[in-house]
């Protein structure tokens, strides 16, 4: 199934059903400002930097990470606790 975030109905949907899942749309603009904000705060570690992820991780390029903030965290949480992943899992 591929559908805007906004017309999807977590509670009617099964990956039973269809095992693919495509929402266009997903976050909104201001939650991606949020995001987007956070990540100027945030202190990045690049893979180069930790040398057992990038052993276990050879070709994966030069990504960098960072802890996620508890607001951010929520509201990462909430986003994606949508009926038919719990129900899948």
């Amino acid at each position: 199934m591929k559908v805007p975030f906004h017309q999807f109905n977590p509670k009617k949907f099964s990956f039973r059903k269809d095992p693919v899942l495509v929402l266009d749309n997903f976050w909104t603009e201001r939650e991606m400002e949020i995001f987007r904000e956070a990540m100027t705060h945030s202190t990045w570690t690049g893979l180069r930097d930790m040398p057992a992820v990038s052993k276990a991780f050879p070709d994966s390029g030069n990504w960098l990470k960072a802890e996620i903030g508890p607001r951010e965290r929520q509201l990462f949480l909430d986003k994606m606790s949508l009926p038919c992943i719990m129900e899948y899992v």
